[in-house]
Parts: C-alpha cells; structure tokens; sequence
C-alpha cells in the first residue's frame, strides 16, 4: 500500500485494512507521496488484527511476498505503475515519463 499524500489516504486505509491479513506500507516514488508509517499507524487503527509492516520499497514488498497464493497492491497509480515495471521488465517503458505526472501547472523556480 502507498498512497500520495495528498489524497484521502485515511480513508483509503479504513476502507482497505480491514479486508487484509497482511498490509506492507511503501513509500511511492513521488514528492506527493504520503509516509509509509503514517499509512502503517492508520491501517493499524482501522484493522488491529492484521499484520502491518512497513517496507523500504515496492521492490523488497514484492519480494517479501513471493511465493503468496494472492498480492495486491493498492493505493497510488505511482505504485502500481512501479510494481508493474517489477514484475514485467519487457513492459518498462523505454525513458521515464513519470516526471509528467507531476506537473502542476506552476513554473518551478
């Protein structure tokens, strides 16, 4: 699970903790992208039954479910999208068009 900070991401973890067994928290690789610990405390809240972890990126969450019967992964098109590129290299994209989706219409200075 990673979600933009800037999204209704409390909610999003009321909604989806309590329908989990296991919940691994991961940064999203974006400025807007809301704290992994942050998402852990929420989902904790709204689900104490279930194992909440935090994990350093999509790339080590994946790995540490290798072997499960089922992994979804939730939260931000940006996680998606990453965990997309993990697990099916042939379908990166040949240069990084992330950068497009963080525009916001202001001029950086």
């Amino acid at each position: 699970l990673g979600i933009l900070e800037d999204k209704e991401w409390e909610l999003m973890c009321d909604v989806l903790a309590p329908v989990a067994e296991q919940i691994i928290c991961v940064p999203v690789k974006s400025e807007r992208g809301a704290d992994p610990m942050k998402l852990a405390d929420a989902c904790r809240r709204a689900s104490p039954g279930a194992g909440v972890t935090v994990m350093a990126s999509v790339a080590q969450a994946l790995a540490h479910t290798e072997g499960e019967p089922l992994t979804v992964v939730a939260g931000s098109l940006y996680l998606v999208g990453e965990a997309l590129e993990s697990l099916c290299p042939a379908a990166r994209p040949p240069q990084n068009e992330r950068g497009l989706n963080e525009w916001t219409g202001a001029p950086k200075v």
